[in-house]
């Protein structure tokens, strides 16, 4: 089984934030194999003519000296309500292929579509996302400073129009939105509510 994973968004043959996605797994890679990574992913994707069309999710796993590369069409879920669940042990700093952790809080979600974690006081992901929020005081789109996982659209947003800021969930009441990242859905993320994050 291959430990690490980027998924990436491509669609109509376009692959979207290719240089991020090389950039945070030759992080990946130095960090859990402590070697240069080896894999270039602009010369090892190569698209099979029956995923040219339509939105479609990159899979690159790998370890240390093999990869693997997937290929499927992808449909966003569906999602509009979030469940605060909380451990303050989890970690997931790298792309893992094993999820058990999220696995294990989904079960806790009860009635909503997602969750959303809270690790030792402070609002980090979701089991698929990172998040952002919108603050209609200053007019500001602010993600929390720490994360579980630093994603592609994440670090993309940053450079635009994104901040960072402690979050916890005491402070939710600031904002009146949020909105979930992955490279899947950056570009058209879906927006929760804040009344439908169920604490």
């Amino acid at each position: 089984m291959y430990p690490l994973v980027e998924t990436i968004k491509m669609y109509n043959g376009q692959i979207y934030r290719l240089k991020l996605h090389q950039k945070r797994m030759d992080t990946s890679y130095k960090a859990v194999f402590g070697q240069e990574n080896p894999f270039l992913l602009h010369r090892l994707i190569k698209v099979p003519p029956a995923f040219t069309k339509g939105l479609v999710k990159i899979r690159f796993l790998y370890d240390r000296k093999d990869a693997d590369i997937r290929f499927e069409h992808y449909r966003p879920k569906i999602i509009r309500t979030l469940k605060i669940v909380c451990d303050d042990n989890i970690s997931y700093s790298h792309k893992y292929t094993e999820r058990k952790i999220f696995d294990r809080l989904l079960l806790q979600k009860g009635d909503c579509d997602d969750i959303l974690i809270v690790k030792q006081g402070l609002i980090t992901d979701t089991s698929i996302a990172n998040i952002a929020f919108y603050d209609p005081s200053s007019g500001r789109w602010v993600t929390p400073a720490v994360p579980l996982l630093k994603g592609v659209c994440r670090e993309a947003r940053l450079q635009k129009d994104l901040h960072e800021e402690i979050i916890t969930v005491a402070d939710l009441h600031r904002y009146d939105r949020a909105v979930l990242l992955n490279a899947m859905i950056c570009d058209q993320p879906p927006v929760v509510a804040i009344e439908n994050i169920i604490i």
